[in-house]
């Protein structure tokens, strides 16, 4: 069965929409975290108002619509192209076996390019020093720096959903839907990798 272009792009607006959410949750526990370590040291208000007008104002939504823009330009097909390959050379995950084949090859072949595009896509568009674009050299050296860490910790969280997503959901846009949604978390967790100086 060929993938549509419906298809592609309807898992593009999915993870795009997610990303979003996974990055306002990221800034958001960030600014939480400073407000935390702030705490104290100015003037209670005692205006919940005051703190949300300093959260919208604080928010950084050029990097949130960044982060949008490669959920929509590069997660969205990318899941849904390699999801599809899976299924072809292996076919349905009609046992529990076959299921985690497919999420131990997903997570041996498909992540590690998955997460350097967005380690170099973080760091050439999303750093927080955006006005001084990296250059691609260092962009490749900020990718060997930060992609062990953030490959270990997907080994914890996605072969145990891919398992769930190959066993359960049926191919094309519910997998991508259903990952994108189980991410918002990892996104959050992944562009605060991504973009921390």
């Amino acid at each position: 069965m060929a993938l549509s272009a419906q298809s592609f792009f309807s898992a593009s607006v999915v993870a795009g929409a997610l990303f979003f959410v996974g990055d306002v949750t990221s800034q958001g526990i960030a600014g939480h975290r400073r407000r935390k370590l702030t705490e104290g040291k100015h003037e209670q208000t005692g205006h919940e108002f005051y703190s949300v007008w300093n959260a919208v104002h604080a928010w950084d939504y050029e990097r949130t619509l960044k982060m949008t823009g490669f959920g929509f330009g590069f997660n969205g097909w990318y899941s849904l192209a390699g999801f599809h390959l899976l299924d072809r050379i292996l076919g349905p995950s009609s046992t529990l076996r076959q299921a985690a084949t497919k999420a131990i090859i997903s997570q041996s072949f498909l992540s590690p390019p998955y997460l350097s595009a967005f380690l170099l896509y973080s760091a050439v568009f999303c750093a927080s020093n955006s006005n001084n674009k990296e250059s691609v050299s260092t962009a490749i050296d900020t990718v060997v720096e930060k992609f062990p860490e953030l490959y270990m910790s997907a080994w914890t969280v996605w072969p145990a959903v891919n398992l769930l997503t190959f066993r359960y959901l049926p191919p094309g846009v519910p997998r991508v839907a259903f990952l994108n949604f189980v991410g918002v978390g990892w996104n959050a967790y992944m562009t605060a990798v991504g973009v921390k100086e």
